[in-house]
């Protein structure tokens, strides 16, 4: 099975359209509130690829933070979706839909 893009609108579509891979269009698509820690991650990153001449960390760096740039594409729906996240990591009851009636809610 693949997934596959369809001309959906609503709030589900923004995330159907991510932005460009390239490191600027993912800093750029960031909340002003993650571009320090995006910087500081960047920084490590890349000191770590020269001191051992591996790029794999510089791809799971681009492929972590442009998940996270895709995610702030809608601010509040992602900033409620990290409240929630840290409310179940804490151990909370959080109210939760199953996946299947998410889909179907919105139209997918």
């Amino acid at each position: 099975m693949t997934a596959e893009a369809r001309n959906v609108s609503g709030q589900g579509a923004p995330f159907l359209a991510p932005p460009s891979k390239d490191l600027k269009s993912i800093r750029a698509a960031l909340p002003a509130e993650d571009r320090d820690d995006f910087d500081t991650d960047f920084q490590a990153v890349m000191a770590e690829a020269t001191a051992t001449m591996e790029l794999a960390g510089i791809s799971a760096f681009i492929e972590r933070w442009w998940r996270v740039a895709w995610s702030a594409r809608h601010p509040a729906e992602h900033r409620a979706m990290l409240e929630r996240a840290n409310q179940l990591r804490a151990g909370a009851v959080v109210h939760t839909t199953a996946w299947a009636e998410t889909r179907s809610a919105r139209g997918l």
